[in-house]
């Protein structure tokens, strides 16, 4: 019954793309990120839904011409090109070709999305609608894990979807910590106050469902998020009350064996585990592999292979080992030039950030981008914590992320982000032009 009603959904909706590309952009972006055909069997889980989505909203894009539209070329876009261009480069001298192959189509398929949303997110309605279905993606999950370690007592891991980018504990904590604070920029900007209480009870389900997954990583994480979020929120005392409670019941309501594999973090048993060791020799064979090979590295996947890890790993250690840092793993595959090109994205995506919240803080009616910059910079703040010890340094979320950075930057820049938010159901509408922004 779920399949038929989900293939009866898709049927419906993938025409729209040709319709109207943002819609099919909002539709290509869910079930890339939320995978929800993983929650039905047969062939509705196995269809390829999302290249019809997208080769759909490609070809909307050429009818309607959106595909002509200027891309607003800031710093941020310009580098991301530049880095699409190497991770190509690196993956033509790749030392692992049918690996680097593999990653490097995933890599593309989200960069496409990337561009497709630098394009389309072109004004205020649009900017909050992607929020919305970015924060849905993650948060379908993050209020099923929370439900899942209520009802379970905390005894069970809480992980993603099978075979998705979020499919393990870690990631799928990642991905809540990097969604917990749209969660918040949507519930302090909506006036209806069962929506405001029902984004107020997600975001303790995430909570929840963070701690459920029983990844180290991703304590440290929610801790980071959380004192950023609350440093970020114009209203930081309510936020704190609630988030000290939340934190107080979970502290409490969580088994013995939660608490004895998180004690690991204050007694240093993780940093001896063979675990940790392994990660020190990942570490060397990935300084190794971009130091001697500078502009190319070593290509997607360059780790997977015994043969690598012969030459470039440390003596004596010959064990293919994956890369748990994304500072390294993006050294090893990308280079020293590629490495380079990464950190200037994070840096350009924070430093635009800022400039928005500088250059919208003056004026009322812009104060949802103002918040929503802070908080996007609290996701981010999320990504570097947990991506240095995870290797998810082409993470689908944080990509996603960076687009709707330029497209923001793009609307403070064209002063087409001065909108207020209307009562009834905080659409949103221009000041500059009294009709609302069209979808």
């Amino acid at each position: 019954m779920r399949a038929m009603l989900f293939i009866l959904l898709m049927v419906g909706a993938m025409p729209m793309a040709l319709v109207e590309p943002f819609l099919g952009l909002l539709l290509w972006v869910l079930l890339s990120d939320m995978n929800p055909y993983r929650e039905v069997y047969g062939f509705a889980s196995t269809f390829h839904w999302v290249y019809i989505v997208a080769i759909l909203t490609l070809v909307g894009m050429v009818l309607r011409r959106e595909s002509v539209v200027r891309i607003y070329w800031s710093g941020l876009a310009i580098t991301l090109l530049l880095f699409t261009i190497s991770a190509s480069v690196s993956t033509i001298f790749a030392l692992v070709p049918g690996f680097a192959h593999v990653q490097y189509t995933l890599f593309i398929k989200v960069m496409v999305v990337v561009a497709c949303m630098i394009k389309l997110v072109n004004n205020a309605t649009r900017a909050h609608w992607m929020v919305w279905v970015l924060m849905v993606s993650i948060g379908f999950w993050a209020a099923k894990g929370g439900v899942f370690t209520l009802a379970h007592g905390g005894n069970y891991r809480v992980i993603g979807p099978e075979g998705s980018f979020i499919g393990d504990n870690n990631t799928v904590a990642l991905a809540m910590c990097m969604a917990l604070p749209l969660m918040r920029y949507l519930q302090f900007n909506a006036e209806n106050h069962w929506l405001r209480r029902g984004l107020l009870g997600l975001m303790g389900l995430t909570v929840m469902a963070i701690l459920g997954t029983y990844s180290r990583g991703g304590l440290i994480t929610l801790a980071a998020v959380l004192l950023f979020l609350i440093l970020k929120s114009r209203k930081r005392v309510g936020l704190l009350i609630t988030g000290g409670i939340i934190v107080f019941f979970a502290m409490n309501f969580l088994p013995t064996h939660w608490k004895h594999r998180m004690e690991g973090l204050q007694s240093g048993a993780a940093v001896k585990s063979a675990s940790f060791e392994d990660r020190i020799q990942s570490w060397e064979f990935a300084t190794n592999v971009g130091l001697r090979r500078p502009l190319t590295g070593g290509g997607f996947g360059v780790w997977a292979s015994r043969e690598t890890w012969n030459e470039y790993g440390p003596s004596g250690y010959s064990k293919a080992l994956a890369i748990h840092s994304i500072w390294f793993k993006v050294l090893a595959e990308q280079g020293v030039s590629g490495l380079i090109l990464y950190i200037l994205m994070l840096v350009l995506s924070w430093h635009a950030l800022y400039r928005i919240r500088k250059k919208t803080k003056p004026h009322p009616e812009s104060l949802w981008l103002y918040d929503l910059a802070g908080f996007l910079q609290v996701s981010l703040v999320g990504f570097m914590v947990a991506g240095s010890a995870l290797p998810l340094a082409y993470f689908n979320y944080t990509l996603q992320m960076f687009g709707l950075i330029v497209a923001l930057d793009r609307l403070s820049e064209e002063n087409r982000g001065r909108i207020v938010l209307n009562k009834s159901f905080r659409s949103i509408a221009s000041i500059r032009h009294k009709d609302q922004y069209n979808l």
